[in-house]
């Protein structure tokens, strides 16, 4: 048979149910299906309720739970003959809550006495405990505190949870002994523990004390612990009671920011610059102690008025120095300039400043702060240096004035030596007079060959020396300073060897004459220095520092080669490899000092490899660049052995003048006294007529001597006054214009030729002949109006290739350029 639980109460049970009105505490009588049959007083005033609402079901109903629940607590507790209990909230009045325990009533047929109490302070306790607990935690979580008590009679320590955590240690609710409370503490700070818990139990004073603690994984945390003495008055009874606060993060970001104040203060001290912190709100000035030193400050502290410390800036710069903060705070960004400044002691200096604006919560200006560095012997030694620089500028221009002068005063009688020297070699001479004329005009050439080095090197010097790029073909220009040297080579056997790369262009745009006077150099010094065996030149092309082609040519011969001492100073003005090569050889020590600055100036360099005794290799480089009309890829570049028979032996004609016709008659030369204003009366309509403008009378001779042989006829004048009278009169073919003469210059004197030719047909050509080699060049010439230019001294085949290109002279004379300009200059 199925068990249904305890039998049910009778009526009659019921009826006979005694009576607990009288019982002094909260009881019901209940059946074991929760019926209730009986309740004391003290029941219906705890519960405030009439008996009558509580008899039968109604009593559960008071508490906030199911029927079910309760009836089955009750239930249970008649089957086990023990009790039971449970805690209920009331239903009907809210906050309230009782404990019910169910439990057999004796004498009865399985009745129960359910006993009430209230526990709504108890419940509201436990709360209030949970509560403030959770709340406790969640404050220690979040402030990174915990705390802890110490036990003075037991030795023992309780730590919360948080202090377990902050020593790396699983929690314990036991705690911890004292001595391992301190042993968790760095080694160096464990005394100063006992003597600060040492002085709270003696003086009850309360203890904060910052130190270190080192967790089981040797990590280092900085701690906070504060607390206080409980239990003073009691001996045998003290405790302290304190919080552990872990401000590790806070020590390290303020080491962190002291670490940055230090370097900033290092900075700031290595740079010596001083700082100045304007914050507008106050209109105070805050200046370090090296920015009062820059300004001879010896007031005590850093705070000045901002008033005040306008005096100080020079009324000059006074509105330059606030534009400067205005302009920091308008664009947002670090702004600088140099001020001047008055010192306290009246003196003035200069100081850059460096100025950072910003701005407060309300977008107002804030303050401005500045590094402010003393810069007033940078600025005088600038002032220094640019005086400087203007003497040496104003030496410099009397430098070229005066070697400009000299060049027109060396070049002046050069030019009657060596004209007069041309016109008696190609006269008839015996077999006596002919050595001592050419070693007279060899030697000539050789002084002017030392005057040219100097005039190069001043205008380099100077840096007014002006390129002039030009479209040649490089293979002919090689081939061509090779012709010059090539008769000197046959007579010492010796064989100089051209080979041209095939990837070298057929033409180039550079500055030929230039890097003609860097070849003839290095080829000249070769022949010079190798006794016997070959010269190769070697003609190519490289990549220079950016990566664009060059033009590398070098010159390897087989001559006494040069030491690496030697070597370093080659390049150097005046400096030759020995005191013995000089003796030996002679020479200026200039040429390659030229020829060093002149690489330079077109981009390249120069360099030399060579060992005594194994000869050397000088290799140059230069820019260049493609002709506008390039076509293909076609170069020249003949083979290594048919150089080789061009430029060796006897075969070269090495001519460099063109041949006088010795059997003309001679040609009278004019006196000084003589100077011809008009048109020769016998002069012959058939040849081309001239007009010589030349002031001086040996250059006079010269001229007229050789555009006689020539084949010219001419009229003279001595300056350009008297060269523009005769133009006027006279239709000449060409006139030979000497830039330095008296009254009225050959500069000035062709233009007013040209001024007058405006409105007429005529433009007749005007040749400059001048010794100013580094002052003029042929462009001032051209501007002026001059048609070509001759320098002096004249070569009679510069003269005839010029006055052939502009009269269709039909000299025996030959050239192979269209313009002599600067060309011969640089020979």
């Amino acid at each position: 048979m199925k068990d249904t639980g305890p039998e049910a109460p009778s009526i009659d049970a019921a009826d006979s149910a005694p009576s607990i009105d009288w019982l002094p505490s909260p009881t019901l009588l209940v059946s074991a299906q929760g019926e209730c049959f009986s309740a004391s007083d003290t029941a219906c005033e705890l519960l405030s309720m009439d008996r009558e609402a509580l008899l039968g079901g109604g009593w559960i109903s008071t508490f906030r739970g199911t029927d079910e629940n309760i009836r089955w607590i009750a239930s249970m507790a008649g089957l086990q003959g023990g009790s039971l209990s449970m805690d209920l909230a009331a239903a009907t009045q809210p906050g309230r809550s009782f404990q019910l325990e169910f439990k057999p009533a004796p004498n009865t047929q399985g009745m129960l006495f359910v006993c009430l109490s209230e526990t709504t302070l108890e419940r509201q306790a436990r709360w209030a405990t949970d509560h403030y607990k959770t709340l406790l935690d969640r404050i220690q979580t979040v402030s990174n505190t915990g705390y802890w008590r110490y036990d003075v009679s037991t030795g023992s320590v309780l730590w919360s949870d948080r202090v377990f955590e902050i020593h790396g240690l699983e929690p314990d609710p036991s705690g911890v002994d004292i001595d391992t409370a301190i042993a968790a503490y760095h080694p160096d700070d464990r005394q100063r523990v006992r003597d600060c818990i040492s002085h709270s139990l003696e003086t009850g004073e309360a203890f904060d004390f910052d130190l270190r603690i080192v967790r089981p994984d040797g990590s280092i945390r900085h701690v906070v612990s504060r607390g206080e003495v409980e239990n003073a008055d009691e001996p045998g009874a003290a405790r302290l009671f304190g919080v552990f606060h872990d401000v590790t993060s806070e020590r390290e970001e303020d080491l962190a920011n002291q670490v940055t104040q230090e370097r900033l203060r290092m900075v700031v001290e290595a740079s010596r610059d001083g700082l100045w912190d304007w914050d507008y709100g106050s209109n105070v000035i805050f200046m370090s102690e090296r920015l009062k030193e820059i300004l001879g400050l010896t007031e005590t502290g850093n705070a000045f008025d901002a008033d005040s410390v306008r005096a100080f800036i020079h009324p000059e710069h006074r509105k330059s120095f606030y534009s400067l903060v205005e302009r920091s705070f308008a664009t947002g960004n670090r702004c600088e300039g140099e001020v001047r400044f008055i010192r306290a002691d009246g003196t003035d200096g200069w100081v850059q400043v460096k100025a950072v604006a910003s701005f407060d919560s309300d977008g107002k200006p804030g303050r401005v702060v500045c590094a402010v560095g003393d810069i007033t012997e940078r600025r005088r030694a600038e002032e220094e240096l640019r005086q400087a620089r203007a003497d040496a500028l104003e030496a410099s221009e009397a430098k070229s004035k005066f070697v400009a002068t000299v060049s027109h005063e060396l070049r002046t009688p050069l030019n009657g030596i060596i004209g007069m020297l041309d016109l008696l070699t190609s006269a008839k001479l015996n077999s006596d007079q002919q050595p001592l004329a050419d070693i007279a005009i060899d030697s000539a050439r050789g002084l002017l060959a030392i005057l040219d080095d100097l005039l190069d090197l001043s205008k380099l010097d100077a840096n007014r020396l002006e390129l002039n790029p030009v479209e040649f073909r490089p293979y002919d220009l090689v081939q061509g300073v090779i012709h010059l040297f090539a008769p000197g080579a046959a007579q010492r056997d010796m064989g100089i060897f051209l080979n041209v790369d095939p990837h070298v262009p057929d033409a180039i745009v550079a500055d030929k004459v230039r890097l003609r006077q860097i070849l003839s150099n290095l080829i000249g010094n070769a022949l010079k220095f190798t006794d016997a065996g070959t010269i190769n030149v070697h003609l190519s092309l490289t990549k220079g520092t950016e990566g664009q082609a060059q033009l590398r040519c070098s010159v390897q011969d087989t001559g006494i080669g040069i030491d690496s001492d030697a070597q370093a100073r080659l390049f150097e003005p005046y400096v030759q490899a020995s005191g013995k090569t000089f003796e030996e050889f002679g020479g200026t020590g200039l040429g390659l000092a030229i020829c060093k600055q002149l690489a330079e100036r077109m981009g390249g360099k120069i360099g030399v490899d060579s060992k005594p005794g194994m000869g050397s290799t000088f290799w140059f480089t230069v820019d260049f660049a493609e002709p506008e009309n390039a076509a293909g890829d076609e170069h020249v570049a003949p083979t290594r052995t048919a150089m080789q028979m061009r430029f060796r032996g006897a075969n070269v004609d090495a001519s460099s003048e063109p041949a006088l016709k010795l059997d003309e008659p001679a040609v009278r030369l004019p006196s000084k006294l003589e100077a011809v204003s008009a048109p020769s009366a016998d002069r012959d309509p058939s040849k081309p007529h001239l007009l010589i403008a030349e002031d001086n009378a040996v250059n006079q001779r010269v001229i007229t001597a050789m555009v006689s042989r020539l084949g010219y006829t001419y009229d003279l004048v001595e300056d350009g006054a008297q060269a523009i009278e005769a133009v006027r009169g006279t239709a000449y073919d060409a006139v030979l214009m000497d830039v330095q003469m008296p009254n009225i210059d050959g500069v000035m004197a062709t233009r007013l030729i040209r001024e007058e030719e405006r409105d007429t047909d005529r433009n007749v050509p005007i040749i400059a002949i001048t010794a100013h080699a580094m002052r003029g060049t042929k462009q001032d010439y051209l501007a002026a109006g001059m048609t070509d230019f001759v320098p002096k001294p004249i070569s009679v085949k510069a003269l005839a290739v010029s006055l052939h290109k502009l009269c269709g002279s039909k000299s025996n004379d030959s050239a192979d350029e269209n313009s002599t300009a600067l060309g011969s200059a640089g020979a």
